[in-house]
Parts: structure tokens; sequence; C-alpha cells
């Protein structure tokens, strides 16, 4: 049996910035020891705290203690009540006001837990040793085109997986970088950037998620140089569009949903940074990388193979314990890069021509009048696509229907040509900006019955 370090960073570094003050990773050490002997005796911490530093904290201390965190996909109270009944010796670890959480749960204020703190001169200040077999997490995923599913996580596979996000994600980074980030914890990109790299990589996090551009410029400001920001093409859309001055930002790293390579240059622009855009899934992680406003096609993580046969693409890589199958169609290039054409489950045959949902959805976006859109196929009685006419939902003040009609004719087929399309003045996406199709269903059964 093997063990290895919970934090590998030396003991005066600053590991996390709160509310203005910094906590070097000696004190982080301290805090983690207290709050581990604060813990209740369960094996399982249903973690949703929204404070980034609370997170973190309540995450390495529940780990520390021999216990697993299972991360939900949203703070939902029916997610919670199903997630305690799949998991009966568990608690809810949370940082938010508890009239908001279902009563019936066992539950653990951890601003109260921390007001508990009682840190001795003495206390140990050297990094807990976790078990590398530990379960020390269940991610699950977003459930953006169906039933979320949990993905087990051992100590090893964390911190194994950390160490090859920090050798090809941080390449040629400066040392010391703060890092802002507008995505939640529990979702595996914000998990592995803001969470799990501060431990082993010179990297101080900001406490803080926020959300509107002012308080994400206001937080900027207040970070001292050079500074990172870990964000959303949506997020970093709605940013540009504010007209807000922003810092300068040494990178910035963008996840989640396709970039297009007008908004990196612009990103670039606007924040002095190199744009690098994240590939992963909640499987694996993050597996992949590509400098957006020059690069089209991918490059895979060091240590990670693709193989690719009938069609379906494997991921293999030293940390896991099998290969997994991704759920993307890709093509490898002669140089070992590759090109992602979309969800397998996006593709589409329409009168015997194929398509991708993803790509059309993309030609709908580039349109400069276009605020947000999602192309779709509402038929939901077969669950196939063959023959169907799509739909889009688009957020764009200004434009017609048939001026983005015809500027899709420019590069689309008549066949996969959105029809209907309804405008809305927003998209139901989630915190990480993803659309669950039962949402946008049902948002597009509520425009259609208004505009019958």
């Amino acid at each position: 049996m093997t063990s290895s370090a919970l934090i590998r960073r030396e003991p005066d570094s600053l590991i996390a910035s709160d509310e203005g003050v910094t906590v070097s990773v000696s004190e982080y050490c301290q805090q983690i020891h207290a709050l581990r002997d604060l813990l209740p005796a369960h094996r399982y911490a249903i973690n949703i705290c929204k404070e980034r530093f609370n997170f973190q904290r309540s995450m390495a201390a529940v780990i520390s203690a021999g216990q697993c965190n299972l991360l939900p996909p949203n703070r939902q109270q029916a997610t919670l009540r199903t997630l305690a009944e799949q998991f009966p010796d568990s608690y809810v670890v949370h940082d938010s006001d508890q009239k908001d959480l279902p009563e019936q749960l066992r539950l653990l204020d951890f601003r109260q837990l921390s007001a508990q703190l009682s840190i001795s001169s003495g206390q140990a200040t050297d990094s807990p040793m976790i078990d590398d077999e530990q379960l020390a997490a269940i991610s699950f995923t977003s459930g953006s085109t169906g039933q979320s599913k949990p993905n087990k996580k051992t100590w090893a596979m964390l911190h194994q997986g950390n160490a090859i996000n920090i050798e090809n994600m941080l390449t040629l980074a400066p040392p010391g970088l703060h890092m802002l980030a507008t995505v939640p914890p529990q979702h595996m990109y914000g998990l592995e950037l803001s969470v799990m790299l501060p431990l082993s990589a010179d990297v101080c996090i900001h406490s803080g998620q926020p959300l509107y551009p002012y308080d994400v410029q206001q937080a900027l400001i207040r970070m001292p140089a050079p500074r990172c920001l870990v964000s959303t093409p949506q997020h970093l859309k709605a940013l540009l569009g504010s007209g807000l001055d922003f810092p300068d930002v040494e990178r910035v790293f963008s996840a989640t949903a396709p970039m297009a390579k007008n908004l990196a240059i612009e990103v670039e622009q606007c924040f002095g940074a190199k744009v690098i855009e994240i590939y992963g899934c909640s499987e694996v992680g993050s597996l992949a990388r590509r400098y957006t406003a020059q690069d089209e096609n991918w490059t895979l993580f060091s240590a990670m193979t693709i193989k690719c046969a009938d069609g379906l693409a494997r991921v293999k890589a030293p940390h896991l314990d099998e290969d997994f199958e991704l759920q993307d169609s890709i093509a490898v290039q002669a140089d070992g890069t590759f090109s992602l054409n979309g969800r397998l489950s996006d593709l589409i045959n329409i009168a015997g021509k194929r398509g991708s949902l993803s790509q059309i959805n993309q030609l709908l976006l580039a349109i400069p009048e276009v605020d947000d859109a999602i192309v779709f196929d509402p038929d939901t009685k077969t669950g196939t696509k063959n023959n169907h006419r799509l739909a889009a939902l688009v957020v764009a003040k200004g434009a017609s229907k048939n001026s983005l009609l015809e500027a899709l004719r420019e590069n689309l087929d008549p066949v996969f040509l959105p029809r209907p399309i309804m405008f809305t003045d927003s998209l139901p996406r989630n915190e990480t900006g993803k659309l669950q199709r039962q949402a946008v269903l049902t948002l597009f059964d509520s425009l259609r019955r208004s505009n019958s």
C-alpha cells in the first residue's frame, strides 16, 4: 500500500487568497489537520460549497479523514435528495443559506466549522499523507444529453492526473500565478484547474466565483500579476460585450464548449493573454489543449494516447485503470494532433446527407448579430436523427429569421437549415455554461405555445 502527499508545495508559498488575506501552504496544512478532526464520522460528503476556498479546504479535509467527496452536477434539492438516497452514509457540507437545502438531510455548515478552528503554535504544518487507493471523489457528468453518470476518482487518479495537467497546462508559465475561476469547483474542469492545480503547482487561487463582468474586472484588479483566468466561451463573450477595461492577464483557460477562433483572438486582444482551450471529459479529465487563436487541431497531453477504430476513439493514460471511449468524433492527423468533428450524439442524417449539430451551431454563433444560440433536433419520439427538421433557439437583438437563414445558406446545405428559428432573451445555461437537453426542449415548447 502506497501513499502520497496531499500538498506538494513549498511551506511559505501562497496557495489561496480569501477576501484579500493570503494563505500560505504551511497555514493551509494546519487548517486541514484541524478541520479533519471536526468532521462527522460518515463515509461520504456531498460537497456543495460555493466559495472556492471553502470547497478546497473541505474537500482536502474530507480526503484527509479517509472519506469520499460526492460532487453533484448541480445544487438542486432533488439532486441532493437522490444522492443521499444512493449514498445513505453521507452528509452535506455547504456554505450557503440552510433554508435552501432539504431539511431531512444531514447538514454541515462549513462556515460554522471554520469558526471552530483552534490552531496551536505546535499544530502540524506538514502535508497529510493519503492512501493512493483511497476513493477520494465521485464526480457526476452534467447530464446535458441524459442521466448524470458517476465517475469514481481514487487519490492516485487525482494527484497523478494533476501532475500531467501541470506539465501540459503551465508550460512556460511564470511562477506565482494568481488564478481567478468563474466556473464551479464541483465540475471536473473547475476541480482540476482551480482546486487540484494549486495543491502541487505554484498557483494561488482566488476564493470567489464572480459572475458579472464588473465583479470579474474588480477581482482581477485586486489580484497581483501574473494573473490567470479560468472561464468558458460564453462567459468570456459576455466579458468582452461589457465594454469594460480589464487588467492584463498572463493566460486564459477555456473549456466546456467549443471556442470560435475569432472569439479567442478578441479575448487575447482584450486581456493581453494567451488563450489556451482545454478538451476533456468527466471520465478522464483534461486530455488535450490548443492555442485557439492560431491552432485548428488539438495536442494530446503527454503520457496519453488515443486510438481510433470503427469511428470510435479510446483514450489511455497511466493514471487510469482502464481505457475510456470518448463521446466525440475524432480524426487523428499525421503529426499526432487531432481534430474534433462533433459529439457522436450530434451526428445527424437528413435526406441522406450527414452533418453535425455542433458544427451547425458554430456557424450560427459566428453570425455577428448572434449573442447565443443552440441548434437541436426537437423530435423526442423516435430517438433517431433521420429526416427530421432541425430547430434553433437564438439570442440576437436586431436580427431576423430571414437574415440568419441567409447567412447560414452561405456555408450550409439547405436540408440542415434550422426551421423554426425562435428568439429568446436568454438560454437556460447552467453554471458551467452547458445546456441540458430537457431544459432546451422545455423552453422550445413554451415559445412554440406562446407563438401559436
